[in-house]
């Protein structure tokens, strides 16, 4: 959950293109659609982290990309611990 105020999105990973590398293999596809209609009742999930996609139906193309920066924001207890070391 982010409230807004818990840090900056000012970092170069958030807005840099991402390369897309060519596809140069050959591949063969096969599909067979007998009933074209996706129906789903109920679905029952786990867990879902945070960069995943859960999917239901059909698409044409989909490009998707995630950008994931771990910072660490440390308590006071961290920051004494972090001038002893020194």
């Amino acid at each position: 959950m982010f409230f807004g105020n818990e840090g900056s999105f000012d970092y170069p990973v958030f807005t840099e293109p991402i390369p897309l590398p060519p596809i140069t293999e050959p591949f063969r596809m096969y599909r067979q659609n007998i009933n074209p209609v996706i129906r789903v009742s109920s679905i029952d999930l786990i867990g879902a982290t945070a960069a995943s996609v859960i999917h239901i139906g059909s698409t044409c193309h989909v490009q998707l990309e995630a950008r994931i920066k771990h910072i660490r924001q440390l308590g006071e207890e961290g920051k004494q611990a972090e001038k002893k070391e020194e």
